[in-house]
């Protein structure tokens, strides 16, 4: 079963809009997206914006705010069952390019994209997932897969012209990634973590706010 609900939240007015395009609205740092959804929107207004919807396709919550020219976002979810999978998307600048890709149950992925030509996707496969990323700086790339269970991923990047694919495939894997803005750092490096109970992290400075 595939479902695809995205909501845009433009200057303090929650609007509807579609996932691929452009929207505008703030660059403050955002709380869940559960609970931008109810705090912003409202309970009542989501349950009828969702009564369309079967139950559990509604289980499946996702955040979008843009803000500059020429981004886009594609969301997609699917759900196996009754958790939640959540997506928050918020892209300030200008030809930022997201992609969020969530099949199973209970997975959660947040990412800020701060700057202009920034390239990030997120494909989760299983369940209780999470991915939390920041990128402040032009033309990065940023790659992460998790497939397995209760596998999470922190990245803090600023910088320009780096890459950084991540792949985490088992169960119970734990990456947190802070990269600074210098000239003396790596234009990124990937990361691959193939088992069970793998705890990396890699801080080469932290990142600037």
């Amino acid at each position: 079963m595939k479902t695809l609900l995205v909501l845009s939240l433009a200057l303090g007015a929650a609007t509807s809009a579609l996932a691929q395009g452009q929207g505008r609205g703030t660059s403050e740092t955002a709380p869940s997206a559960a609970q931008q959804v109810v705090e912003e929107i409202g309970l009542d207004r989501l349950t009828s914006t969702t009564s369309a919807l079967r139950p559990a396709d509604a289980r499946n919550l996702s955040v979008l705010r843009q803000t500059g020219q020429g981004n886009q976002a594609t969301i997609e979810q699917v759900s196996q069952g009754n958790g939640i999978n959540q997506a928050l998307i918020v892209q300030a600048g200008n030809a930022n390019i997201a992609d969020f890709y969530q099949y199973g149950n209970g997975n959660e992925a947040n990412l800020t994209l701060q700057g202009n030509n920034n390239t990030s996707t997120v494909d989760q496969r299983g369940s209780n997932n999470t991915f939390d990323g920041r990128m402040v700086g032009n033309r990065n790339d940023v790659d992460v897969v998790q497939n397995g269970q209760n596998n999470r991923a922190t990245l803090d990047v600023a910088g320009n012209n780096r890459r950084y694919p991540v792949l985490q495939v088992g169960d119970n894997n734990q990456l947190t990634q802070r990269e600074a803005a210098g000239t003396t750092a790596p234009q990124g490096y990937g990361v691959e973590m193939r088992g069970n109970g793998i705890r990396l992290t890699i801080e080469q400075g932290r990142a600037t706010p």
